[in-house]
This record gives C-alpha cells, structure tokens and sequence, in this order.
C-alpha cells in the first residue's frame, strides 16, 4: 500500500488488497485473504493440501473448478486452495509457476507432486490426488 500525496488517496496493491482467493475445505467455497507467510501456515496446518494455481482469462482452469468443487465434496479431509495467478504473481513466482493450471500437492506439510493441465475427468482428478496422497 502507498500514499499517493498528488490525488490524496491510499492505493492498495494487489498483494494487499488480496482480492480472495478460493478455498474449498470440507466440500464449500470459502474466500481466503493470504500471503506468502500464511499459505505456508496452511500448508502446515493441514494434513492434506491442493493448491490450484489459475487465472481468470484461462478457460482450462475455469473448466477445473467444477471437477475441484465435486472433489472437494466426497472428500472433506482435503484442503484445496485456489490461488489467482495474476493477483499474486509473486507468490506464483515463489511457487515456480510458469504455466497454468497447475496442481501442487502436500501432505503433512511437504510437497510431494505438482501436475501441469487440466485432468481429462473427475475420475481421472481423483485418482491422481488420492494415489498421490496414498489413500
């Protein structure tokens, strides 16, 4: 965030302002304000994470999210982070992504996976996060 002393207002930067990304944890949408440090805390703080790196003009990745909500509803235990590639390019940067969408998977707080594209099918999703994760 700055002071813009010209036009007297406060402009707020995309990391700060943190447009929300979305969530899905326990089957529901919910909107999350992060950072680099807190996405660290989730990952941490959850046994199973997905993070779905995407952007709004990508019609691949708007053709995932109704396999990841219908996921995320058979299966609670998975926390499933969506992140805005082009609010936060930064953490896009930090995570290595240079083409989406993209899958990164952690268990107990370690990566264990990324997949580039979009699955062909639900089914085709569930298998690749269930046998990454073992379950």
């Amino acid at each position: 965030m700055y002071f813009n002393t010209h036009f007297r207002k406060i402009v707020l930067t995309p990391l700060l302002l943190a447009s929300c990304s979305l969530i899905v944890a326990n089957g529901t949408l919910n909107e999350y304000n992060q950072s680099r440090e807190n996405l660290q805390t989730v990952i941490q703080s959850h046994q199973y994470v997905v993070l779905d790196f995407w952007a709004p003009w990508c019609p691949p990745c708007k053709a995932l999210m109704p396999l990841l909500k219908q996921f995320a509803e058979k299966n609670p235990d998975i926390y499933i982070l969506k992140i805005n590639t082009q609010d936060y390019q930064s953490l896009s940067q930090a995570y290595g992504i240079s083409a989406i969408p993209v899958l990164m998977l952690f268990k107990d707080g370690k990566h264990i996976t990324t997949k580039p594209g979009k699955p062909p099918s639900l089914e085709a999703l569930r298998k690749f996060i269930l046998d990454s994760f073992n379950k």
